[in-house]
């Protein structure tokens, strides 16, 4: 009695894992989507209103901190997952993203103000 009831649970495990493999690949493309979308408004807007003399060292400093944070981000993700739990690494990623869209708001309200201000001036 106790192997076949084992042996249930154990299908029932693997049964949930599938669903939750398909449920992630879903919310993968879904990311990805939304990335591509993300990153070109992001590019564009780092040489935005800059003179094309300098757009290539904005275009290279943008870079540069891109290259830092996909190699930080994952890093210290890690270490917080192993120190606390994988819910607050998500948790955290959450509130950056969050944070990430305030700001860039922000910024972009700042832009219109002061380009209408030196419209009507």
């Amino acid at each position: 009695m106790l192997p076949r009831r084992l042996g249930r649970q154990s299908a029932e495990r693997e049964r949930i894992s599938e669903i939750n493999s398909e449920r992630f690949f879903e919310l993968q493309a879904f990311q990805g989507f939304g990335y591509g979308l993300i990153f070109t408004a992001v590019t564009s807007w780092a040489v935005e209103n800059i003179p094309e003399v300098k757009q290539s060292t904005r275009m290279g400093l943008f870079q540069s901190l891109y290259s830092a944070g996909m190699f930080l981000g994952p890093v210290l993700i890690g270490i917080l997952i192993e120190v606390f739990s994988r819910s607050t690494g998500y948790l955290i990623m959450g509130a950056l993203s969050i944070a990430s869209t305030i700001l860039i708001n922000t910024s972009k309200n700042a832009q219109k103000k002061k380009l209408l201000m030196r419209i009507s001036s």
